[in-house]
């Protein structure tokens, strides 16, 4: 069975920057954030400018379920926003992707797994959000976000 951690990315001051949810070895993933110049164009900047100095922790570990895993990110991110932290997540968390970094089952024909697809439908046929406001929220682009709505 596969345990879940949330972690922070760090400044060179020390201040959180990022907060993430994953089930890798830190070094792997502080790894992937390094080369993942495809998604959060503010965190590959900020990734750029500290570079080296970036260091990475584990808030907490041992978590045994996706879903648990998700909520406590989801609860990391809020409440380090609400004390103050500039956190440079794009999203408000709890989108963890299991299948990222992996050969998926839509390799090649999406850019993003099915669940997120599935999300984004869900949150436009509710009329939470536009597709400009998707968009944001999952840092796609808007003929991206207008293909994956016409899917079946």
């Amino acid at each position: 069975m596969v345990d879940f951690k949330i972690y922070a990315l760090t400044d060179n001051f020390m201040r959180i920057r990022y907060i993430g949810l994953t089930s890798k070895d830190l070094k792997h993933r502080l790894k992937q954030h390094m080369n993942d110049f495809r998604h959060n164009k503010h965190k590959v900047n900020w990734i750029k400018k500290y570079g080296n100095t970036i260091t990475a922790f584990i808030i907490e570990d041992k978590i045994k379920t996706i879903s648990e895993a998700k909520k406590r990110e989801v609860y990391y991110i809020k409440t380090l926003k609400n004390i103050g932290c500039d956190l440079i997540n794009a999203t408000d968390g709890g989108d963890y992707c299991y299948n990222k970094g992996r050969i998926s089952k839509n390799k090649g024909v999406y850019r993003v797994s099915l669940d997120i697809i599935n999300k984004l439908k869900e949150d436009y046929s509710t009329n939470k959000y536009s597709q400009k406001d998707l968009s944001i929220k999952y840092n796609i682009s808007k003929s991206s976000i207008d293909r994956y709505l016409k899917l079946k």
